[in-house]
């Protein structure tokens, strides 16, 4: 789809040195213990999503490292244990040993080296030429996870967030896209996911849903519905990861070949509900 932005803000695993030894202490110098902590926030990142929406004609704005980090899809004041320097893993169990958790400072600073330089990235692209529409790019495990709003329940095989209820409506808030778009383009993501892929069968999940399981992220609300944000047309993409990965978590090219091609669809296929982009 032309006129397109997408934004990937999980899929890097790079941990700085520094940031592994803060987590590991000298166990980080160990190749065994560094290489065990790196996997596990690699498999709680969002992976592939690069190649998964490496859409043609679009324009992107990626990640440089691992949520685990800095999590540039949570707000930049989010100073809980799941914010955007987070203290725990999903599961909630710590990520940094009793009293070594990054200070105030150390916060700082972090946002200051990657959250901040990302997100002037995303308003500079928009300034350039503003798009006819913000893909903000994720990949969800099959159930929910501990800190997940749906802990433990099956996941559909993907998920719009627009920041409004299930119909795509607003609720206490504006929305990022029009419920109308949001609807349409849930309809054309599930139509062309299951012309590729066998949604349903033997444990494929299936269905897509808007604002379910996640309602609000951070890149999607403040580019598309804060007021004080550019308000661009903008939309979270959640992936099933039962889709294209393995058992093991091996990716299969095949499937986020297919998933790619079903993504640029559903998009070209609602371009003409979007306002038109500025040169």
């Amino acid at each position: 789809m032309k006129d397109l932005l997408v934004s990937v803000p999980h899929h890097s695993g790079v941990v700085p040195f520094e940031v592994l030894v803060a987590m590991l202490g000298d166990a980080a110098f160990d190749p065994d213990a560094a290489a065990a902590r790196r996997a596990a926030m690699v498999r709680e990142g969002d992976p592939y999503t690069d190649q998964l929406f490496a859409l043609p004609g679009a324009r992107f704005v990626t990640a440089t490292v691992s949520r685990f980090v800095v999590d540039l899809n949570r707000d930049r004041d989010d100073r809980s244990a799941n914010g955007v320097v987070k203290r725990t893993d999903f599961a909630e169990r710590p990520l940094y040993p009793p009293g070594g958790e990054p200070s105030d400072a150390d916060v700082e600073a972090r946002l200051r080296r990657f959250y901040d330089p990302y997100h002037a990235a995303l308003d500079a692209e928009i300034a350039r030429a503003r798009p006819r529409l913000v893909v903000d790019a994720h990949a969800m495990t099959g159930a929910g996870p501990a800190l997940g709003p749906d802990a433990g329940a099956p996941r559909p095989a993907a998920a719009l967030i627009t920041g409004g209820d299930r119909d795509g409506e607003p609720t206490d808030a504006p929305v990022s896209l029009p419920p109308g778009v949001a609807r349409a383009l849930a309809a054309a993501l599930e139509a062309a996911l299951a012309a590729r892929l066998p949604l349903g069968v033997d444990g494929t999940p299936s269905g897509v849903t808007i604002n379910d399981p996640f309602v609000r992220g951070g890149i999607q609300h403040r580019l598309g519905a804060d007021p004080a944000g550019p308000r661009v047309p903008t939309v979270g993409i959640e992936i099933n990861r039962l889709l294209f990965e393995t058992d093991d978590g091996a990716p299969r090219p095949d499937r986020i070949a297919a998933i790619r091609a079903a993504v640029g669809e559903a998009l070209e296929a609602v371009r003409s509900d979007l306002p038109a982009a500025a040169g």
